[in-house]
């Protein structure tokens, strides 16, 4: 929780503004969005372009895994590069 609270913390100090009024609006705009999504049914939307986003989100961390794997191997080739 505090990493949200000090990110929006620091993002209202560089913005120059109140913490209290930069939530306020932060919450604001967050209730137009969803006031719109919801007046034009956004629920259609939102379910197609979840199906999308978890499989990029599945795409990603097989892409992580793949190349830690690579990483991995290399170092132990680093490693013992001297026996062969």
């Amino acid at each position: 929780m505090c990493s949200e609270r000090c990110s929006h913390i620091q993002i209202s100090e560089t913005m120059g503004l109140e913490f209290i009024s930069f939530r306020v609006w932060v919450g604001f705009w967050l209730a137009i969005i969803t006031f719109i999504t919801v007046m034009f049914e956004g629920s259609i939307l939102i379910r197609l372009f979840t199906r999308f986003i978890q499989e990029i989100f599945a795409t990603l961390i097989a892409l992580i895994f793949i190349i830690e794997s690579f990483i991995k191997i290399a170092g132990v080739g680093i490693m013992f590069s001297s026996l062969f």
